[in-house]
């Protein structure tokens, strides 16, 4: 696809006006326009012996342009160049049914017009070991869409991969109203019924006085015998006894991961979600919670994660799953019970929370 240009625009006008105009007049290029982006991507991965990518199929290009454009307007008005996390998983969310769905992107920093050539930003971006990942060593990816948008006298560049349906996250599956989950305001039990919120799973919810001593009861403790929240409670005929009980925020939601169907599904990639289950629940709750922890391990604990997150990136995959939602529900506390505590030492942890405190599901569960 041939570079946008919107020569002459106010750098208050919205790219999404320019860019009407511009797929308007070609949505699909002559072969010698196409896009010199993809071209350089692509001859630098038949040098390491990858194949090319190819270009979207026109209906799908037509979304990723509104996508992009949307996007390059946020960068471009705003002057940074970050991942949008949450804007690139509601894309993948409802792409994920078309055929091919969103597998990675990367972005150009605002430049000056003319600053982002072909071929050296190609090579600038495969000089990145998190760009180079996107690019080359993903190998479920198949398409490429790399699109300029120019505004005034800057621009951005941004690439989009894509990936074939065998790729894809499996169905929902359709789950009778069995689940039902139980817990306290404030407490451990917000993590998984937010993620029973964002992958749309029916269930009905619990919520148990807490300051009267409600879990402590007869009732309650038939479910959980420690008298702990949350518990899971999934009634099925097909299950041992035709019911399960489950206690531990973290049982609860690997299990739920499994129902949904929407996890990866290699085994190394389940372990690596359990990874991260884990390490929430036992190492960072440790490290956020417990004063004598918190004032040895808080903030090295955080220097690593800040680097971690710094891609903006799910922590396993290509899209937000359990690993994330267990990580990023600790971290969304911290403004919540430590609303004093300086985060500005840790810049993507910041980004994260307020990438978490954006989603629908999330405020939701949290009000």
């Amino acid at each position: 696809m041939a570079a946008h240009r919107c020569r002459g625009l106010r750098r208050t006008l919205t790219l999404s006006v320019c860019f009407v105009l511009v797929v308007g007049l070609q949505p699909r290029p002559a072969a010698a326009d196409r896009d010199l982006y993809a071209e350089a991507v692509n001859a630098l991965r038949l040098e390491q012996g990858k194949p090319s990518l190819q270009p979207l199929p026109d209906p799908l290009e037509t979304e990723n342009v509104l996508y992009q454009a949307r996007l390059a307007r946020q960068i471009l008005l705003g002057g940074t160049c970050d991942h949008d996390a949450s804007r690139w998983s509601a894309f993948q969310t409802t792409m994920a049914r078309q055929g091919l769905q969103p597998l990675g992107e990367v972005i150009a920093c605002p430049g000056w017009a003319g600053t982002w050539q072909p071929g050296a930003l190609a090579k600038k971006w495969f000089e990145s070991d998190v760009h180079r990942r996107v690019l080359m060593e993903r190998a479920a990816a198949t398409h490429i869409s790399c699109n300029r948008f120019l505004e005034g006298t800057l621009e951005v560049v941004l690439c989009t991969t894509w990936r074939r349906p065998c790729a894809l996250p499996r169905p929902i599956p359709a789950l009778p109203m069995t689940l039902t989950l139980y817990g306290g305001a404030r407490s451990r039990a917000s993590m998984p019924r937010w993620y029973l919120e964002e992958r749309g799973m029916p269930y009905a919810w619990v919520q148990l006085d807490m300051a009267a001593g409600e879990h402590r009861g007869e009732a309650f403790r038939a479910i959980n015998p420690f008298a702990k929240v949350p518990a899971l409670v999934h009634d099925d005929p097909s299950l041992p006894g035709g019911r399960l009980q489950l206690f531990e925020s973290g049982a609860i939601l690997l299990y739920l991961a499994e129902l949904s169907g929407q996890e990866n599904q290699s085994a190394a990639d389940r372990a690596q979600a359990a990874q991260w289950v884990l390490f929430a629940n036992a190492t960072l709750a440790t490290a956020l919670f417990v004063p004598s922890s918190r004032e040895r391990e808080f903030s090295p604990l955080m220097t690593v994660l800040d680097q971690r997150l710094a891609d903006g990136r799910p922590l396993v995959g290509d899209a937000w799953g359990v690993a994330d939602c267990a990580v990023e529900a600790y971290l969304a506390y911290l403004p919540v019970f430590f609303p004093d505590l300086d985060l500005s030492a840790w810049p993507a942890v910041v980004r994260r929370i307020a990438d978490v405190q954006s989603r629908p599901a999330y405020r939701r569960v949290m009000g």
